[in-house]
């Protein structure tokens, strides 16, 4: 036990003037006095209560001292010791790992090699004095490169340092995460209060936490960087126009861009196109710290004025460039390509060089094969499966090629990605595609659903009545995305007797009989609408198009939702076939939706294995391709922030000491109650 407040103990002083009072106390005098039997009886009886009045006196002095005693000790704070503060130094070097960390100086060395330096020379100095030294790496997720050694254990401290520098993809191509490692710095500072922080980084915080050292690892005489921040492609009247956003961090500059485009206008995946070159006719100024936005547009282009990233800028920071090949002085229009790269081209290096390129891809659609037979071909069919074509070749994504069967012409069963059969079946499923079966007449074999031959219709009122359908997905199938089953009425429909396990149903009718079914596995993807568009008001809503685009959305997904991504970005994979694997030496994939993310900066293939086995002569693209970047806050080299978390707290007591207050409160509180019962008794 030890005492916080050992002043208190002048308490004890009251002990003496308890005692003084005890001293000093008048005591009564005995006198004798004529008596009587009753007196002379009163005295014996006062005599046998004499040596209990002695023990009683007794108790009650020991309690009075023992109260003034408990008094002075809880005015001087009793506690107990947990831990004893640290008398050695102890410091955290926090290491920026961040992508803007790989910058070079005139003389070529990075600040992540200078920020390394300086921890070691650090780390040096505090075992000299017999302190203790952590070193946090913080890079996408901060990690304790060594926690809390001494100078006994400095030569491994030394090599795990000197390993940082020898392998530079320690250092992250990402974000550094500096909050997660301020938190992680209280693995420490919770145990030690007075260890101080030091960090090394690129950054400038405007407000600096109180017990953390910045230390800036930059060098402002000739540290600069130009970068291309982002780059994609955007149809305008079935033409593309570029888009480059650049900017100058360090210095006003000069920036021209050169684009190589590669496997222009194929007119199908075989088709290896050409090669065109494109290149900005003048450089572009750019102001120091400011974003720029270099439109490449095509001679037919509608784009006039641009807000790029969807935020208020300036005109003067968009600049626009006309299409134009440099070897021939032509315009150019371009329809598809295979990959664009870009550069650009300052008159002096500048000092980080992983953002001067940068590749856009998905320029090529993919075929998507469609047949659609029918016996009685109509309109609505026909609309919804033209307009999804329309969709998608306006925003780029598939090439819907649409085939109808003539009337009295046999239906394929095989070549098509898609087939769609209305009311007339084929005799047999086609194995390599997704199936739909539009009110169907008959099932063909190896269906696995048994349909009656005469249709049912509700009648009422003299004629044909009209019945809402339901649906039978709580969750909400993605088919019937947009869709309310509830707004959909019929009033024929086939009746479906039965039908294997392996189906789904979506949608029943009001007689709780299928409406909707559902078949996917690995070798079957079946889709049956079990009533025809002429006998429910579907045709007429945008639920039966709103369909076909979930069917197309469903059952051909986009592998990735886009072509470029920054490094530690979420990228969601989806089902495109069995499985799918990223490069050549990737591992399956074959949970969907899977998520991933890339640590380096560079062109990624994602292959896929398709559902449905293909002819040899019927070779599809079965791979995507995407350019992961840094992210666009690396770019700026010279980054101002404006706060930084702290881990440091103030140091408190109760970290090193248990307050013992509760425990004599109660020994107080106890004898003072002793006391007073003995003056009761004393009294009765």
């Amino acid at each position: 036990m030890t005492l916080l407040a050992p002043l208190g103990l002048i308490g004890l002083l009251g002990i003496v003037a308890l005692i003084i009072i005890y001293i000093i106390k008048p005591n009564y005098q005995q006198k004798f006095i004529s008596s009587t039997f009753v007196w002379k009886l009163s005295l014996k009886y006062r005599k046998k209560r004499i040596p209990t009045s002695k023990l009683r006196n007794i108790i009650i002095i020991i309690c009075q001292i023992l109260i003034l005693a408990i008094s002075a000790f809880i005015l001087a704070r009793p506690s107990q010791i947990l831990k004893t503060r640290a008398t050695e130094e102890e410091v955290i070097l926090v290491v920026d790992s961040s992508a803007s960390m790989f910058t070079k100086n005139s003389d070529g060395e990075t600040r992540y090699v200078r920020a390394v330096g300086l921890a070691e020379k650090r780390t040096d100095d505090v075992f000299s004095r017999k302190g203790t030294v952590s070193v946090l790496v913080a890079d996408s997720k901060p990690y304790f490169l060594f926690q809390r050694f001494t100078e006994a254990q400095s030569d491994d401290a030394f090599f795990e340092l000197r390993r940082l520098t020898n392998d530079e993809t320690l250092c992250t191509y990402g974000s550094a995460d500096m909050d997660a490692a301020m938190e992680l710095c209280t693995e420490i500072t919770e145990d030690n209060p007075d260890a101080k922080i030091v960090l090394y980084t690129d950054v400038d915080y405007a407000n600096a936490p109180k017990g953390i050292e910045v230390v800036p690892v930059y060098d402002r005489g000739s540290e600069w960087n130009a970068a291309i921040l982002n780059a994609y492609a955007q149809l305008d009247e079935n033409y593309y126009n570029f888009y480059v956003q650049i900017a100058s961090y360090g210095r006003p500059s000069e920036i021209g861009i050169s684009i190589d485009v590669h496997g222009a206008n194929a007119e199908s995946l075989d088709d290896p196109g050409i090669d065109i070159p494109l290149e900005t006719v003048k450089s572009v100024y750019c102001r120091e710290g400011e974003v720029y936005t270099v439109i490449f547009r095509h001679e037919f282009s509608t784009i006039q004025s641009y807000t790029p990233m969807g935020e208020e800028d300036e005109d003067s920071d968009v600049q626009f460039m006309e299409q134009i090949d440099p070897r021939t002085k032509a315009a150019v229009k371009i329809f598809s390509y295979q990959s664009i790269h870009i550069s650009l081209n300052v008159d002096e290096s500048d000092s980080l060089r992983v953002d001067d390129n940068f590749d856009i891809y998905g320029g090529q659609k993919e075929v998507i094969k469609v047949q659609y037979s029918s016996a009685n071909p109509n309109v609505f069919t026909r609309s919804a499966l033209y307009n999804l074509k329309s969709y998608y070749d306006r925003i780029g994504k598939w090439d819907f090629q649409i085939t109808e069967v003539k009337r009295g012409n046999e239906p394929a069963t095989e070549g098509f990605d898609f087939y769609v059969f209305e009311t007339s079946m084929p005799e047999k499923l086609p194995k390599d595609g997704v199936v739909v079966l539009l009110d169907p007449e008959t099932a063909p074999s190896g269906l696995g659903v048994r349909i009656e031959n005469n249709p049912y219709a509700y009648f009422g009122n003299g004629g044909l009545r009209s019945e809402p359908l339901r649906s039978a997905d709580e969750e909400g199938h993605p088919l019937l995305n947009k869709i309310v089953p509830e707004d959909v009425t019929i009033s024929v429909f086939r009746r479906i007797g039965g039908y294997d396990a392996s189906y789904k149903e979506l949608m029943y009718t009001s007689t709780n009989e299928p409406a909707l079914l559902l078949k996917e596995d690995e070798n079957s993807k079946i889709l049956i609408m079990a009533f025809s568009v002429h006998y429910s008001n579907i045709a007429i809503r945008r639920d039966y198009p709103q369909l076909f685009l979930n069917a197309a959305n469903y059952f051909f997904p986009e592998a990735v939702e886009k072509n470029a991504y920054e490094v530690g970005e979420k990228v969601k994979i989806n089902a495109r076939g069995r499985s799918v694997k990223i490069g050549d030496d990737g591992k399956d994939i074959t949970e969907f939706p899977a998520e991933t993310q890339f640590d380096m900066p560079n062109t990624y293939r994602i292959y896929y294995t398709p559902f449905f086995e293909r002819k040899a002569d019927d070779a599809r693209k079965t791979y995507v391709e995407i350019f992961v970047r840094v992210p666009m806050a690396e770019s700026n080299v010279w980054k101002v922030e404006d706060g930084l978390n702290t881990p440091v707290k103030a140091p408190d007591a109760s970290d090193f000491f248990k307050d013992l207050l509760l425990y004599f409160a109660i020994g107080l509180v106890s004898f003072i109650f002793i006391e007073r019962f003995l003056h009761i008794f004393e009294g009765a």
